[in-house]
């Protein structure tokens, strides 16, 4: 009976454990019938506790602030006796003695961010304890950490924004889950607006839906005693209501150089909200002059685009596009700059000679220096500038048509080769 007393603990020696003594003493001697021979002694029983120390703290506080921790045992007085205080950003060793069965530990917060599980280990000799903490952040401080975007969105009570808070109290902890966040909103015609959304983890966030009416919002927020600094965000107008491209200026010939402006009717959209200006606002121009695209911006709730006449006659489509709304299309007609002109045809030692002018505008005056005469010959396509209305124009001989042709006015002639 002594041997199986030898490895039962002293903690458990109790009357249920002489009980159970003796079936201990049947099982190990069933174990060595069937092994064979005498049974081995037993080994020693080693009775390890993670609480042989017990400590005694807050069980929580809030960062920042110092504390005591008692940690107790069966030591003798003046047993040395060892405090480990850990955080996630920190940690601390304390030494003290036992006295009177106990060691008391004045342990002082711990700088910068803390908030979370403070971990407390005794240690002494053979013996450990072990407990925890819990730190909980203070409120918020100034100044609060706010971002607020998209920063342009538009007025059609559809789109959104969101603004998003990150509350710290003063040592950088994130305030305690579910603190309420203050959000006021002030819109252009300076009706205010106000709701209160949490905070989750590190942040707090809520979408701001857009209003009907063009203009700066202002966001201001608050967390306890925090505050932010002022965010705004503009509303703008959607796309524009149905509108219309109109001629600014008087028509032109197909002169290839001069300029005529063109500009929309004003771009409103449904809410009656102005297009703001420096808004991109594309042509796309198809006729005699090719295909192409024109940019322009608004300004003042227009855009205006300049037109180069082109260089024959015929009537250009204009289609303007604003923010998605596309107008009807504008006709541009064209008419000839030139109605006529002689063309001669002489030999020339190098081939033929061929004397175009003068060519006379329909204004009545020589078409400008500079402006092409376009000969085309079954050897290919030649250009020529005109000089007081008159070109002299040296090609190879050929006994096929010749066409001349000035801004769109077209002469063939046909003669013999050499």
């Amino acid at each position: 009976m002594n041997t199986i007393l030898g490895v039962v603990p002293a903690r458990l020696r109790s009357r249920r454990a002489l009980l159970l003594a003796p079936l201990v003493l049947i099982a190990l001697f069933g174990v060595t019938r069937l092994r064979g021979g005498d049974p081995p002694p037993p080994e020693p029983f080693v009775a390890i506790s993670a609480n042989e120390l017990s400590i005694v703290a807050p069980r929580a506080l809030g960062v920042g602030e110092d504390f005591e921790v008692t940690v107790r045992g069966e030591l003798d007085d003046g047993a040395p006796i060892t405090l480990l205080v850990e955080t996630g950003y920190a940690h601390q060793r304390l030494d003290a003695a036992i006295d009177d069965g106990a060691a008391v530990f004045d342990v002082e917060a711990a700088d910068g961010p803390a908030a979370g599980v403070v971990t407390l280990t005794a240690l002494s000799g053979t013996q450990t304890g072990h407990s925890t903490i819990e730190l909980i952040p203070g409120t918020a401080v100034d100044p609060l950490d706010l971002f607020l975007g998209p920063r342009t969105i538009e007025a059609t009570n559809e789109t959104a924004t969101m603004i998003v808070v990150i509350a710290e109290d003063e040592f950088g902890n994130p305030v305690v889950d579910g603190t309420e966040v203050d959000v006021r909103i002030t819109r252009p015609d300076l009706e205010p607006e106000a709701f209160t959304i949490e905070t989750d983890g590190l942040l707090a966030w809520s979408r701001i839906i857009s209003g009907t009416l063009a203009g700066r919002s202002k966001v201001a927020v608050a967390v306890d005693d925090g505050r932010g600094k002022e965010l705004d965000f503009l509303e703008v107008a959607g796309s524009p209501d149905p509108f219309l491209v109109e001629l600014a200026d008087p028509p032109v010939p197909a002169d290839g150089r001069s300029l005529v402006r063109l500009r929309t009717t004003d771009l409103i959209d449904r809410f009656g909200n102005v297009l703001p200006d420096g808004v991109n606002v594309f042509a796309d121009v198809a006729g005699p002059g090719g295909t192409r695209r024109l940019t322009s911006q608004v300004i003042k709730g227009i855009a205006e685009f300049t037109l180069e006449a082109p260089s024959r006659p015929g009537t250009e489509s204009v289609v303007v596009t604003a923010s998605g709304t596309v107008s009807p299309p504008l006709l541009v007609a064209f008419g000839p700059m030139v109605t006529g002109f002689d063309v001669a045809a002489n030999p020339d030692i190098d081939g033929i000679r061929l004397s175009v002018g003068p060519v006379v505008s329909t204004l009545g005056a020589y078409v400008p220096d500079g402006t092409p005469v376009i000969v085309t010959t079954d050897q290919g396509v030649t250009q020529y500038p005109t000089f007081n209305g008159e070109a002299d124009v040296i090609i190879a001989a050929t006994s096929e048509p010749i066409t001349v042709d000035v801004l769109g006015f077209e002469r063939t002639l046909q003669v013999g080769g050499s």
